[in-house]
């Protein structure tokens, strides 16, 4: 495995050529393994803090009151994980880039694919900024409701909107599944495996 993250590494810039499928996922479990442990570290002390304002507010025995707690201080955090989240986000696209073409390529398919997967993620991103504000305005309505069905009916309008992101993880799945072309192809000599 570590010699197909050191060639990933050194290949972060090259479009060309192909990547069999092993050395592929190799790089995408990197990848998420990565994601996973900067997102624990980055949101649990968020998510420690939201429980602990639950705690404080449900000690006078009002589930309401700490779910509102609980939703207020989440407010207070949302910005922060939107634009850490949109980071994490456009680094991914870069670190995906050149991996998912050089697959594509070994499947004997055009990288243009990875574009059309990579255009949608950009719209994605960007959707996701340009309702961060509703989605903070909407936490606080959600901290203010008196009832749970209320909220959680307004957590249904969040859930919706971050569908869209998905598309291109199924795509970046899916190409990553293709089998590959048997010899070289017009990409290239058959990849070197791992």
């Amino acid at each position: 495995m570590r010699a197909a993250l050191r060639y990933h590494f050194k290949h972060l810039l090259v479009f060309y050529g192909r990547d069999a499928r092993q050395t592929f996922w190799y790089w995408f479990l990197f990848l998420f393994i990565i994601n996973m442990a900067v997102s624990l570290i980055l949101t649990l002390p968020m998510t420690l803090e939201a429980m602990v304002a639950g705690y404080v507010a449900a000690k006078g025995g009002d589930e309401v009151a700490a779910q509102a707690a609980m939703m207020s201080q989440m407010a207070t955090m949302m910005k922060r994980l939107i634009v850490f989240s949109l980071a994490m986000g456009a680094i991914n696209l870069m670190l995906m880039a050149a991996p998912l073409v050089r697959r594509m390529h070994d499947s004997g398919n055009t990288g243009l694919w990875a574009i059309v997967a990579g255009a949608i993620y950009v719209v994605s991103l960007a959707l996701t900024w340009s309702r961060a504000d509703q989605a903070v305005a909407l936490m606080r309505r959600m901290a203010a409701a008196q009832d749970t069905q209320t909220m959680l009916g307004m957590q249904a309008k969040l859930a919706w909107d971050g569908l869209l992101g998905y598309v291109p993880l199924i795509m970046v799945i899916v190409f990553g599944l293709l089998k590959s072309t048997s010899g070289p192809n017009r990409y290239g000599e058959r990849p070197v495996r791992f």
